[in-house]
């Protein structure tokens, strides 16, 4: 996540501190220094720990806002045995309504940086995910290996921690001696945890030690608290409430999920003091999103992009962004939000028939350049596109949605847990064994089904508009295009 912000060695002759040293993080809109912590005491915005070390610390003094050198280097996806399932995503905030997360590992909240499946509702602290795959405990002769939840057969066991004789939450992380049945609690072994991130994979149970010592539901909600109407709202992205803005197109508003100004009467939520602002779908916008153009992986919606920049490439419209995108770190994969709920099928003025969302080429022959046919511009053939197969007839999102704004998003189903996973595969497991054995097929078509019902209320509304300006057309006749 962490990238150096210059390559040029250049430095003071005075020995201040050197461009080289200076780097910038997704997570933060300053250059952060290299500070010198042992000056005083200075806690980690990523790890919440302090730094009592000499190791490196980066930060910027007006803001208190702090990193260790591991954890502005920590990586942008994280493939960890204790999830199999999905990558896990770097989030620098929870993006639950709480502001914090109760980590799967270690059983504590963290409000600080997580490494997180949207998902699955799986988040753990950084330094947790770094934990070491072994280790020697000072009240056990043994190597003690870490494991993922209960080590005994029967899951319904009570065990104790071996070192503060605490009873252990079965669901958590633990070291544990199988030789000698010696638990221990993740902080009971290691009492100073700190962040071992030297690598963008990690898998614990396949590296000992010494190798890795030397290697890292929706968003939006009421806030109903003291300072909150009832029609203000509180949101991951921005510190404080948002207010429903009265008579937005009034003045020029941008929001700050979409990059798109408000310019209908439509809700208008925002923070006038910092300037930030969100339409109300934007602020809805699901944590996660299973979307047709990226089936390998969920996309998880970040208020920023993750990259040194601090900006994405549109993989859908090829354009750049600043504002929110669904991305996919595994496989940087990133798309705006308006992009995201672009309609699989629309209508346009240019041609008499309805288009179908592409994402890619049309054509066998992936080489094959073609032209839209509203802009007579070359397309990329990598980007998406709205196409007729009858009449060979393509067009950009861009000149087919010339005002493009963030549309409802279907609901997004979650995993349904497989009654016969391991519990440590699974860290949240909650198996049913009376469950319907079609209910993942009636789920996907519960959900093609409300899918097809958008897009059915997306082609009445657009009839409907047409049919309208028609009519006006016959009372004042007027030619406002022609066909190609």
């Amino acid at each position: 996540m962490g990238r150096k912000n210059r390559t040029d060695t250049t430095s003071s002759t005075q020995g201040t501190t050197s461009f080289q040293d200076n780097k910038v993080h997704f997570s933060h809109p300053h250059v952060l220094k290299l500070v010198n912590p042992t000056v005083r005491t200075l806690t980690c915005n990523a790890c919440e720990q302090q730094n009592n070390s000499n190791k490196p610390f980066y930060g910027y003094n007006n803001c208190q806002y702090f990193l260790h050198e591991n954890c502005l280097n920590a990586p942008r996806f994280l493939d960890h045995s204790s999830h199999p399932s999905h990558p896990l995503t770097p989030l620098p905030i929870p993006t639950y309504p709480t502001r914090s997360f109760l980590c799967n590992a270690c059983g504590s909240s963290g409000n600080r940086f997580s490494f997180s499946c949207d998902r699955c509702q799986f988040d753990i602290h950084v330094q947790c995910a770094s934990c070491l795959s072994s280790l020697f405990i000072d009240k056990h002769p043994h190597q003690s290996e870490l494991i993922f939840g209960s080590p005994y057969q029967d899951k319904d066991i009570k065990y104790v921690c071996d070192v503060c004789d605490a009873v252990m939450n079965k669901d958590n992380w633990l070291y544990y001696c199988a030789d000698c049945d010696f638990g221990a609690h993740l902080q009971c072994a290691s009492p100073e945890l700190v962040v071992y991130l030297g690598s963008r994979s990690i898998n614990p149970n396949a590296n000992s030690a010494l190798e890795m010592i030397n290697s890292e539901k929706k968003m939006g909600r009421q806030n109903r608290g003291t300072n909150a109407g009832p029609q203000d709202k509180q949101h991951f992205s921005h510190s404080h409430i948002l207010k429903l803005i009265v008579n937005p197109t009034e003045t020029v508003l941008t929001c700050n999920a979409c990059e798109q100004p408000n310019n209908t009467n439509k809700p208008f939520y925002g923070c006038n003091t910092c300037q930030y602002f969100l339409h109300e779908n934007c602020f809805n916008a699901p944590r996660f999103l299973n979307h047709s153009s990226h089936p390998a992986h969920p996309l998880t919606l970040l208020p920023s992009a993750t990259y040194s920049s601090c900006s994405f490439t549109c993989k859908a419209c090829d354009s750049a962004g600043i504002g929110f995108c669904f991305s996919c770190a595994c496989c940087e994969f990133d798309i705006h939000l308006q992009c995201a709920s672009c309609p699989s099928l629309i209508l346009v003025d240019k041609h008499p028939h309805q288009l179908e969302l592409n994402f890619g080429s049309p054509y066998e022959d992936k080489d094959s350049e073609y032209v839209c046919d509203i802009c007579t511009e070359i397309m990329n053939k990598e980007n998406w596109l709205y196409y007729c197969g009858g009449c060979d007839f393509a067009s950009h999102l861009q000149c087919v949605i010339t005002s493009p704004e963030v549309g409802v998003f279907a609901k997004q189903q979650r995993p349904v847990p497989n009654p016969n996973s391991n519990s440590n595969s699974n860290p949240n497991p909650n198996p049913n064994p009376n469950r319907n054995p079609n209910a993942r097929v009636e789920m996907i078509n519960s959900a093609n089904e409300a899918d097809e019902q958008i897009m059915a209320a997306q082609l009445r509304a657009q009839i409907a508009a047409r049919g309208r300006e028609a009519c006006l057309d016959l009372m004042t006749p007027r030619r406002r295009y022609g066909y190609y």
